[in-house]
């Protein structure tokens, strides 16, 4: 018997980023810069082989027909063993790194928000280095110079693509409007990139001002 053994997605904290359809309240979703991230062209699956003492998992992005890494091999008749369950990866999972030369861009523009013009703070991610870990997502730490602190997370662009696509390859932005936070003057921000299982790699940063 096969079935489903997929986290929740509120598994993955936080429970809600600017660029997905859930917000931590109808104030927030109101302040909302960003649409929800583009899932559309999304076409992963497996191919699964039997043998008597293995299951060979192939994981396939069927879109460019890249492979989305190393094959699952399951071992069969070993009384115990779970070495795909999810707290068996998460202790072997590697955090996704930046690039030694990645830089962030932030700038401050003008926005439309319904039918005003708001203030906003745009920041530019580069994709991470690809070190064999998929990026999910993207927290980012913005510390004000007023002594406040934000943080905000984005889906990351292609995060639902092979490491080969041009979208996985792609700037991730955030675009959050600066009444949606507590911070205020010059701003640091620091970006981490984050796999499925709430690991994050070293920080870039940028200084902004507004």
């Amino acid at each position: 018997m096969l079935k489903y053994t997929g986290r929740l997605y509120s598994d993955s904290a936080p429970h809600f980023r600017e660029n997905d359809m859930l917000a931590a309240s109808t104030i927030e979703l109101e302040k909302r810069l960003m649409k929800p991230i583009d899932v559309a062209d999304g076409r992963q699956g497996m191919l699964v082989r039997v043998y008597d003492d293995r299951i060979v998992f192939e994981r396939w992005d069927f879109e460019d027909m890249s492979v989305l890494g190393p094959d699952w091999v399951l071992p069969l008749n070993k009384k115990g063993e779970k070495p795909f369950s999810f707290d068996s990866r998460a202790i072997v999972s590697k955090a996704p790194e930046f690039a030694p030369d990645a830089k962030l861009i932030a700038t401050i523009k003008s926005v439309k928000r319904k039918n005003t013009v708001v203030k906003a703070l745009e920041v530019v991610i580069p994709p991470v280095e690809r070190n064999g870990e998929r990026v999910f997502d993207y927290e980012i730490e913005i510390i004000g110079s007023n002594g406040e602190t934000d943080r905000k997370y984005v889906i990351a662009e292609g995060f639902n693509r092979s490491r080969n696509s041009l979208k996985a390859n792609s700037p991730t932005v955030l675009l959050v409007a600066l009444d949606a936070l507590k911070t205020a003057g010059n701003l640091n921000i620091k970006v981490f990139a984050r796999n499925s299982f709430n690991k994050k790699g070293k920080s870039i940063q940028i200084t902004s001002s507004h």
